[in-house]
């Protein structure tokens, strides 16, 4: 294999490698988004069994 074949594998792994970041970044994003959706489900849920002792004592 010569020079010029070695830069253009090299070429072709950083360009794989280009786009498995892009998709773990995006998938990144998307993990982070539903902890946060779920997250608020939880604080709902949360409020609402508050709010359901506090009915008790009012």
């Amino acid at each position: 294999m010569d020079e010029a074949e070695i830069i253009k594998k090299v070429e072709e792994l950083k360009s794989i490698l280009s786009k498995h970041k892009n998709k773990l970044g995006s998938l990144e994003k998307k993990l982070y988004q539903a902890i946060s959706d779920y997250q608020k489900t939880l604080d709902e849920e949360r409020l609402k069994d508050i709010r359901k002792q506090l009915s008790k004592y009012l």
